[in-house]
């Protein structure tokens, strides 16, 4: 027989005239088909109305030991639930996407924002209209390049060595990136003593082998650890991660010196939705997902409460 699991999220979303909490209610589907006949959306019947079993449910938040009801103020439509989820729509098997096995790039927005403010608001106001000079010493211009760690005379120092330091026409790393994937992006990178388990509890991540451990796979937010001996730096290391997060070498294709026959990409295919994928599509635009019940507003009666507890408390309880 088909199973179905709805994981609840709840998100802050505003208040009411009457300062009451307004909060979204977001539902993630599991569903499950047992055999072959069930792979369509008409063996999960509490889904071919979904409008409707979301009328006739009751929601209630539970915050600690106390329990406040919700109640919806948003109305999905059954008309636009039926256009976008026929009956005879597939249903794959929900199968749990590891992430944690995936290499996490980003970097930090405030301290690449910090560093364009202070040194282009140096430079506009000393320099106004003139070309800002970069020789002699200590010059707007020179500190400026000297925090992304580029200065005269030093080799393989500075954000040249980003692009070209080791790295080959053909492919390769540059010796930057080798260091940075040995030190936090293999299997031997770091890992944090305790992790954050699918509860919300922390668990012990001590095993001795190395394949059951969570790696963390992700440069420190700070520098900080084995990068601090790679960079001058914290503008440096912010602008390098800025640089990586949209500069991708593993995506590039591979050099070819002449063009070879046949190595055009391949036309691309129009994806095949099941109902996970198609419920997920609409993730970009919110009405819609409210007119289908995919996200569900609801205010919190009695909320004003909760407020009033969160405002007692001392700031780094928060």
């Amino acid at each position: 027989m088909a199973t179905q699991k709805i994981i609840w999220t709840v998100l802050p979303k505003g208040f009411t005239r009457d300062g009451e909490p307004v909060v979204s209610l977001v539902p993630s589907f599991r569903l499950t088909p047992q055999s072959a006949s069930e792979q369509v959306l008409e063996a999960f019947p509490d889904l071919l109305d979904w409008p409707g079993q979301l009328r006739r449910t009751r929601f209630a938040l539970r915050v600690g030991a106390q329990s406040f009801d919700l109640r919806p103020v948003s109305e999905p439509d059954p008309d636009t639930w039926q256009r976008a989820f026929a009956k005879d729509l597939p249903v794959a098997g929900y199968v749990f996407n590891d992430l944690s096995v995936h290499n996490l790039r980003s970097y930090p927005v405030r301290s690449v924002v910090s560093f364009l403010h202070t040194h282009y608001g140096e430079l506009a106001e000393n320099e106004g209209l003139q070309r800002p000079p970069l020789f002699g010493t200590g010059t707007r211009l020179q500190r400026m390049l000297g925090e992304m760690g580029i200065r005269p005379g030093r080799q393989r120092i500075g954000i040249g060595r980003w692009f070209s330091d080791g790295r080959t026409k053909e492919g390769g790393k540059t010796h930057l990136e080798s260091s940075l994937d040995a030190d936090y992006f293999s299997e031997q990178g770091f890992a944090p003593p305790t992790v954050v388990g699918i509860d919300g509890k922390p668990q012990d991540n001590s095993t001795s082998y190395i394949s059951d451990r969570k790696l963390r796979r992700a440069l420190p937010a700070a520098l900080s650890g084995a990068a601090a001996a790679h960079f001058s730096g914290e503008p440096e290391y912010a602008l390098y991660q800025a640089n990586r997060f949209y500069q991708r070498p593993e995506n590039e294709r591979a050099y070819e010196r002449l063009p070879v026959a046949g190595a055009a990409s391949a036309l691309l295919k129009a994806p095949e939705f099941d109902f996970h994928r198609l419920a997920a599509s609409f993730n970009d635009a919110p009405a819609v997902m409210r007119r289908l019940g995919l996200v569900i507003d609801a205010v919190v009666i009695g909320g004003r409460a909760l407020v009033e507890q969160a405002q007692a408390l001392p700031l780094h309880a928060l």
